[in-house]
């Protein structure tokens, strides 16, 4: 991501902090629903990442998704933490892929350079839109935020 829109996004959280009403109810049932579905997406979304790994040997794709693996592990650990510490269910996470070599994958099976990141470009622009459609229905500040 570019520097400029993280720093966008931390200047905005940094804004948005005194904001929180520290107000510790219970995680409301809305909430858990897209903490849950959220966090889902996301171990779906680092299986694909990982996919993508194995199948690229495109030095710029792969710095992509690297930089897309890290973003989307720090959102997982965040998200799995916060529901743990809210006594919140996981969901099922998919199972992690192996490292492979990507001239070992038939040229029939592998995903082109443009599919990976094709795909992991939807992926963001879902992310964005799960996270602000779920900030805006946040009921607890804290969880609004987490979205934001």
């Amino acid at each position: 991501m570019p520097g400029n829109y993280m720093k966008w996004i931390e200047s905005s959280l940094k804004a948005l902090k005194p904001l929180n009403d520290n107000n510790k109810d219970y995680v409301h049932v809305g909430e858990v629903m897209a903490l849950w579905t959220y966090l889902g997406f996301v171990e779906s979304i680092i299986v694909y990442e990982e996919i993508g790994l194995n199948m690229s040997s495109d030095q710029e794709v792969l710095k992509f998704v690297k930089e897309a693996l890290e973003v989307a592990t720090s959102h997982k650990k965040e998200l799995r933490d916060f529901m743990i510490a809210e006594g919140i269910t996981l969901p099922p996470a998919p199972e992690h892929k192996p490292k492979s070599d990507p001239k070992a994958v038939p040229e029939g099976a592998r995903l082109t350079e443009d599919e990976i990141m094709n795909t992991l470009s939807i992926n963001f622009v879902y992310a964005g839109d799960m996270c602000a459609a779920s900030a805006s229905q946040s009921v607890r500040t804290d969880v609004g935020l987490m979205f934001l």
